[in-house]
């Protein structure tokens, strides 16, 4: 009877250590969520701003090589251009001759001399705001072409985490958004920005 009533305790310990462990685990679970998510949140965030600049320093380039106009424009399906200023939901990149109609041309798929060259979109919940709704083209020197509201300055982008409204994003100590400036001379500029600090989309 000894013997048996010492293997019930040893049970009994056991059980009791084993949900102890759990708890902790709970515990350090729940303390290791935030980071987790943040870093998730850096990684998507740096990503789309990755992609945007490299799209951006593609259409430059392609320009010049192909001595045409490269226009991105955002789009939620690479199909069309969508009739705003948010990029959150994707971009299309895509050429067309020089002509007297003149640059920032809608991309026109029943157009054979429109050529799509890529079709991007972000991933996670972020917002992608240009400076305008107007298309962003690069000529023929790589420089940014003009457009009605921009003249010849510069023209930017700004990346940040979304707090779950769209359109609603947010620079923070954990997940800082990045601003990327394209120049007149059609060379890109970027920067983190700083907590809280304000991205309205403006001309500059």
């Amino acid at each position: 009877m000894a013997s048996l009533s010492s293997g019930a305790q040893g049970r009994g310990v056991t059980l009791i250590e084993l949900l102890i462990a759990m708890s902790v685990l709970a515990v350090l679970a729940m303390l290791a969520a935030p980071a987790f998510h943040d870093t998730v949140g850096r990684h998507q965030l740096s990503a789309a701003a990755d992609a945007l600049a490299a799209d951006l320093t593609y259409a430059r380039m392609e320009a010049m090589q192909r001595a045409t106009f490269v226009s991105l424009c955002p789009s939620r399906d690479g199909v069309r251009c969508s009739d705003d200023s948010s990029y959150g939901q994707g971009w299309m990149t895509y050429s067309y001759p020089v002509s007297g109609s003149g640059a920032n041309r809608e991309f026109a798929a029943a157009d054979q001399t429109f050529r799509l060259l890529r079709y991007s979109r972000t991933s996670g919940a972020l917002t992608v705001t240009a400076a305008d709704g107007d298309i962003v083209t690069f000529g023929l020197q790589g420089q940014l072409k003009p457009s009605g509201e921009r003249g010849g300055r510069s023209w930017r982008f700004c990346i940040l985490s979304d707090t779950g409204h769209l359109g609603s994003g947010v620079s923070t100590s954990a997940i800082p958004g990045t601003e990327i400036a394209a120049i007149a001379s059609g060379s890109l500029q970027r920067r983190r920005l700083a907590v809280d600090e304000s991205c309205v989309p403006e001309v500059r």
